[in-house]
């Protein structure tokens, strides 16, 4: 469902096909990998969000959380 852009960033742009059915929904994303930055995929996945669902609020809900082997980093969006 999404790509890698060369950053390395996930792109979303399946969701702007499904725009309309997300108002005021929250989206949980888990994204596993050894050498992936939380603080960089969490701006990434916001920018990325947010280029695809124009014309909504997106706003993490929290600022993710890891697994305690650190493979998997969790995020939770919310769409207004």
């Amino acid at each position: 469902m999404s790509n890698l852009h060369t950053e390395g960033h996930a792109d979303f742009e399946a969701w702007a096909g499904c725009a309309a059915l997300l108002r005021d929904a929250v989206i949980v994303i888990r994204i596993g990998g050894t050498r992936v930055d939380k603080d960089g995929l969490l701006a990434g996945l916001r920018q990325s969000l947010g280029d695809e669902l124009a014309g909504y609020e997106v706003r993490p809900l929290h600022a993710g959380a890891t697994t305690a082997n650190r493979y998997e980093h969790d995020f939770a969006f919310s769409l207004q």
